[in-house]
């Protein structure tokens, strides 16, 4: 029986051993194949191209073009003059690179002294809004009675696609 288990550990050790010579061969093997192999066989994770100044510039119009209020900055102060008209002074910046705007719409809202929206009304500031510009304006309109507050917000904004200058 001792005989029995001696045989069957040698064989197991010397098959192991067998193994492990015929696995260490088939692993060199495989190893120097794959780097003999032709470069386009082998599968590879590039960088993507960065993209041009062209094209850079042609994102940055479409971006432009399609969210100009994104690009747009609305700075105003207002007062009551002796006539009873709220006069409107105020900036729209222009944060385009590329692209002109004209014609800013503003919504204008006037509130109560509780804070009660009294009505609103829009006014059309007919300039050009320059790429990079900042553009002051000025308006003048009447108010419902009570009004103690004048908020103004852009609400619209022609697109001009192509610049003259």
């Amino acid at each position: 029986m001792r005989n029995l288990i001696l045989v069957v550990i040698l064989l197991v050790v010397a098959g192991g051993v067998g193994f492990f010579i015929l696995g260490g061969e088939s692993l060199q093997t495989f190893t120097s194949q794959l780097k003999n192999s032709p470069a386009d066989t082998l599968t590879t994770c590039e960088e993507p191209a960065e993209p041009s100044p062209a094209e850079l510039e042609d994102r940055q119009k479409r971006r432009e073009i399609s969210l100009p209020m994104d690009f747009l900055k609305l700075e105003f102060s207002s007062k009551k003059n002796l006539l009873g008209e709220w006069v409107i002074n105020g900036t729209v910046e222009s944060r385009a690179e590329f692209i002109r705007y004209k014609d800013p719409e503003l919504e204008i809202t006037f509130v109560s002294k509780t804070l009660t929206e009294l009505g609103s009304t829009r006014q059309v500031v007919f300039e050009y809004l320059e790429p990079g510009r900042i553009t002051p304006f000025k308006v003048k309109v009447k108010s419902p009675k009570g009004t103690e507050l004048v908020e103004a917000q852009l609400a619209n904004v022609v697109v001009e696609e192509t610049n003259p200058h």
